[in-house]
């Protein structure tokens, strides 16, 4: 995967609750590089899911990342 555009690799704990902050963030990265790329885990809670749901509700592209456990 070579990617062309900036790159936002996130990856969080299992619990968090503020999920206006994280939106708040990303919001801002997005508004200065538009064609953004967020790489994230595909873990089902904490901040992963959170991060899905703003890429999914602003156009964001997505690339997950699966861990090795």
């Amino acid at each position: 995967y070579a990617p062309q555009d900036p790159i936002v690799a996130f990856a969080g704990g299992a619990e968090w609750y503020d999920g206006a902050l994280i939106w708040e963030r990303l919001d801002h990265i997005v508004k200065r590089s538009p064609n953004t790329i967020l790489v994230t885990t595909t873990r089902d809670k904490g901040q992963n899911p959170t991060t899905c749901a703003w890429a999914v509700s602003r156009g964001v592209k997505v690339a997950e990342s699966k861990l090795d456990t």
